[in-house]
């Protein structure tokens, strides 16, 4: 059995298996640049190629309606796509680009990234419309959500043998993967996924979000946006498994200081954004057309 310290140091590791090529490195500094130009950005993201084909196939598909009239970066980010939804994007394209998880076949890409994206879109509406968010910026809470789920791409790349057996194991116990992780290994997705972004530099609420969001005693400076991923992701877990979601609307509701009614709009506006979040998840797979 791999100890936990042999897991704690490889996850440490990340950053150099695989080493980032330095485009890439640059590519991950301008996305954490809050500072950062709309030209400088768009000339680092030129750089990788993976990165400007997925955004561009994104910014000419039907989810935007603009289909083949974007030719450049620049055009996608300024007329499409925005500067906040292009970094969040390209962080996510980066990510599979570097963890790869084909060698593990009983993990399930398109789950992880409809989750990922629908606990983005949530985590956003949350922070625009709950006064326990307020201080939270939507756009953060996005990244945030997108990446709430990283370790998990990171164990898989690293042990995918074992993780086939893990997630095999959660479901034949009907355990969530964390907890099958922690009996096990003593240490889960959201630990690793913390270690990683320390490694990978990214800003420190992201990491922080990443790490505590499913410990409800968390209670240090990120406490609002820490709790608020955690909402929005087993939220998004709920809707992929297409779960009774009336009880979850009201906890919820009580939990961020706005009426169900609210939570439950936003859940409807999201519900008719299915296939446009199927969209956001294909790009970030691989699988678009």
């Amino acid at each position: 059995m791999i100890s936990y310290e042999k897991i704690r140091i490889d996850i440490h590791n990340l950053k150099e298996l695989p080493p980032l090529a330095k485009s890439a490195r640059e590519m991950l500094a301008a996305i954490n640049d809050p500072d950062i130009s709309l030209e400088k950005l768009c000339g680092i993201l030129e750089t990788e190629p993976s990165v400007t084909a997925r955004l561009l196939k994104l910014a000419n598909s039907a989810y935007f309606g603009c289909r083949g009239t974007i030719t450049s970066m620049r055009q996608a980010v300024i007329q499409v796509l925005g500067l906040r939804l292009a970094k969040s994007l390209s962080l996510g394209v980066l990510i599979t680009d570097v963890l790869d998880t084909h060698k593990c076949p009983d993990f399930s890409s398109d789950r992880y990234w409809f989750t990922a994206v629908a606990a983005a879109i949530l985590a956003k509406q949350f922070c625009a419309v709950a006064p326990a968010t307020k201080t939270v910026d939507p756009a953060l809470a996005y990244t945030a959500g997108l990446l709430h789920n990283i370790g998990l791409l990171a164990l898989i790349h690293k042990f995918p043998q074992i993780m086939a057996k893990v997630l095999k194991e959660s479901i034949k116990s009907n355990c969530a993967v964390a907890d099958v992780l922690q009996s096990t290994y003593k240490v889960d997705q959201y630990e690793s996924g913390g270690w990683l972004a320390m490694r990978w530099q990214f800003p420190l609420p992201i990491c922080v979000s990443i790490r505590y969001h499913r410990k409800p005693s968390y209670s240090g400076q990120y406490h609002s946006l820490v709790a608020t991923i955690g909402i929005a992701s087993k939220l998004a877990n709920d809707l992929y498994r297409e779960k009774e979601l009336d009880r979850a609307i009201k906890d919820t509701a009580e939990n961020l200081g706005i009426s169900e009614a609210k939570v439950g709009t936003i859940f409807d506006e999201l519900i008719g954004q299915l296939e446009n979040i199927k969209v956001l998840a294909d790009l970030l797979t691989g699988n678009h057309p």
